[in-house]
């Protein structure tokens, strides 16, 4: 589980709506469930299903596959949003 303040942290450059509006729509996707707590203020937790589990392997190949590709090419890998990369 994964609170919303430290997703966000672990997300650099990423506005607040942006944000809110992904993990809005991985959860109608049934890709990620949100636990609140119910206290004021709220204590909000977010946690992949078992749909979003099954992509992991997925994301993984593909992240390696980007990093083979980026280092057989000089490309350069930076934050989301960075802009074009070089290569």
């Amino acid at each position: 589980m994964h609170r919303y303040g430290a997703l966000r942290r672990r997300i650099p450059g990423v506005s607040e709506k942006a944000l809110v509006q992904r993990l809005r729509g991985l959860e109608a996707a049934g890709l990620v469930a949100r636990h609140s707590d119910g206290a004021v203020p709220p204590s909000v937790e977010y946690r992949l299903t078992a749909g979003g589990e099954s992509l992991v392997p997925v994301l993984e190949a593909l992240h390696a596959w980007g990093a083979g590709r980026a280092e057989r090419t000089g490309a350069l890998i930076g934050p989301p949003g960075g802009g074009p990369s070089e290569g």
